[in-house]
């Protein structure tokens, strides 16, 4: 009786480096997917994060007689506006962070964070990324009344459904919780540089998220940074460089993205 001895051949070194060729070929094709899928899960969450302040701004009116939340007010009276729709920073001792109108009212913070923007504002806002329309739609109230600017109401917005009222705020610096037109008008007259350092940030695969004055959120692939006039105000190269870069940009040439009528 003969016994028969069965032997198994290992994988040869060429064999491995096949395999390990043919696995880092398949993780190479499917890395740019995945992440295109995070940044379409991440633009799909600020959507929905945009329509929920809207919704809050909207029931606020419905309960102010149709006035939309401040903007800002000079809540800490050191001459230094903060953002009343959002969170304001008692920077203390101790530091503490305090609901502003529209949290105060309803809410929670973690809607004010845009999921593919994690820079903090300098002072230690960590909930960063949107913007609210202060030109037109949001009002002020600081340095002791000295600058009031009533909010406007749901009535006075014509052709709401082209009008902005929160989006991805961004700028060469950082980010800004107020949304600036990119002209100063007699309703926001504020300096040249106020209004560049008030654009979007267009971070979703170049687009922006904005919610509209009829409630309903829109992604927006049109940036009108690189098509504004060299002339006027925006002459100086020095307000361009506050654009400077593919994240940053306004909605329209003119005011008409954001103004009352």
């Amino acid at each position: 009786m003969s016994e028969s001895i069965e032997t198994r051949a290992a994988f040869t070194l060429v064999e491995l480096l096949v395999v390990i060729g043919i696995i880092a070929l398949l993780v190479a094709i499917l890395l740019p997917s995945l992440a295109k899928a995070r940044a379409q899960a991440a633009s799909v969450k600020c959507l929905s994060n945009l329509r929920q302040l809207g919704q809050s701004a909207f029931a606020y009116a419905a309960e102010n007689k149709g006035a939309f939340p401040l903007a800002y007010w000079d809540y800490n009276n050191d001459g230094a506006p903060d953002a009343s729709w959002d969170l304001i920073i008692d920077t203390g001792p101790p530091r503490v962070v305090r609901p502003g109108i529209l949290f105060g009212w309803r809410g929670g913070n973690a809607v004010t964070q845009c999921p593919a923007y994690d820079r903090s504002i300098p002072g230690g806002d960590e909930f960063t990324g949107y913007n609210y329309n202060t030109s037109y739609i949001g009002g002020r109230f600081t340095f002791g009344g000295s600058d009031f600017h009533p909010s406007a109401k749901v009535g006075q917005i014509r052709a709401a459904s082209r009008k902005a009222l929160f989006g991805d705020g961004e700028y060469a610096s950082g980010p800004n919780k107020y949304m600036r037109s990119p002209l100063p008008s007699a309703d926001d007259p504020a300096s040249a540089e106020v209004h560049a350092s008030g654009g979007q940030g267009f971070r979703h695969h170049g687009a922006t998220n904005v919610v509209f004055a009829d409630g309903h959120a829109q992604t927006i692939t049109i940036r009108i940074n690189d098509r504004l006039p060299t002339t006027g105000i925006w002459s100086s190269n020095a307000l361009l460089r506050i654009l400077a870069g593919k994240n940053n940009g306004f909605l329209s040439q003119d005011n008409s993205a954001y103004e009352l009528k």
